[in-house]
């Protein structure tokens, strides 16, 4: 088997279609130099430049995934388990 290249996904309320949909909307990175954070500042730039969300420090893609279910936050990267989780308890 080979490894998964990527585990990470960025999982956003329902309402959330489009890269510019995140502009002024939570969402919550591990922290500002975390390389997920990176990785999401360089795809908004690079997708849907001007694009501006809130963001917002929560350590732990398990904290970030909880928050997104509960609806404190409107968007997060988050583990691949943890998307799994999320998709199984809430497929919308």
């Amino acid at each position: 088997m080979q490894p998964v290249a990527n585990d990470w996904s960025v999982l956003a309320k329902a309402d959330i279609v489009h890269c510019a949909d995140l502009d002024q909307r939570r969402m919550a990175i591990h922290s500002e130099c975390s390389v997920s954070a990176a990785m999401l500042r360089a795809y908004i730039e690079k997708t849907c430049p001007g694009t501006e969300p809130e963001y917002l420090i929560i350590p732990g893609s398990e904290n970030r995934a909880s928050a997104l279910l509960v609806g404190e936050i409107d968007a997060a990267p988050v583990e691949l388990i943890d998307a799994v989780r999320i998709n199984a308890l809430r497929p919308d």
